[in-house]
């Protein structure tokens, strides 16, 4: 099978570099074609691929996201014909949406983002989205994908899961405390980015973001004026 305009990729900037993101997605194809028991080789070559689209792709230095949808969803029906599980396949569409949020975060200044557009005031996340953006910081692999990734079976240094650079990761969790600091808890969309950010940050295992946490947890008991009553946002999604 061939996948028609696979090397298509988005080069503009703006808005649309924060579509370029793609180390989770890059990550789950990988564990998919693994558990397939396919090379790197191989499955391009049954895609009808050049090898580098698929290590671009599964790196996330050609972002599965910034393909056309055709192209995607013809990808999507080879692997159902594969035989890879449904279930794996949902873990790529919900990691679609993962690097949506994180190339959102990662391009966005700390104190720059809007409520109005940010990927967390419009939807309440859900667990597997919030596993597979964990993942990153964890390295745990999400409950969803147990058992389908395998040791890397590789000589030397191998990712075993998918990452973000140190400046990243500062990036990523200075990100998300400004903009739960900066929400308007009047509105609803600011009250549901407040107590997600909460959430996502508490992926965080420094001793600073610990010690955020707690202080934004005693102001909002100060701000409600009935302490003891308000749930920490990392306890209910």
């Amino acid at each position: 099978m061939t996948v028609h305009g696979a090397g298509t990729l988005t080069t503009r900037r703006g808005n649309a570099e924060r579509g370029r993101e793609g180390r989770i997605s890059g990550y789950v194809l990988k564990v998919i074609r693994e558990s397939a028991g396919l090379t790197q080789e191989r499955f391009a070559e049954r895609l009808g691929l050049d090898v580098t689209t698929v290590q671009g792709w599964e790196s996330g230095r050609r972002p599965l996201m910034a393909i056309p949808t055709g192209t995607y969803l013809s990808l999507r029906h080879w692997l159902l014909r594969l035989g890879v599980r449904s279930r794996l396949l949902s873990q790529l569409d919900m990691a679609l949406e993962a690097d949506r949020f994180v190339g959102y975060v990662l391009s966005t200044e700390p104190g720059k983002a809007g409520t109005g557009d940010h990927p967390l005031a419009s939807w309440v996340i859900t667990r597997p989205f919030t596993d597979l953006v964990a993942w990153l910081f964890t390295k745990s692999a999400p409950s969803a994908m147990a058992g389908a990734v395998r040791g890397t079976g590789h000589r030397g240094p191998v990712a075993t899961a998918p990452s973000l650079l140190p400046d990243e990761r500062t990036h990523f969790f200075e990100h998300l405390k400004s903009v739960a600091e900066g929400a308007d808890t009047d509105r609803v969309d600011g009250m549901l980015l407040r107590r997600q950010a909460h959430y996502v940050a508490s992926f965080d295992d420094t001793d600073d973001t610990a010690g955020w946490l707690t202080a934004m947890q005693h102001a909002e008991e100060r701000r409600m004026g009935r302490a003891g009553e308000w749930t920490p946002s990392w306890a209910v999604v």
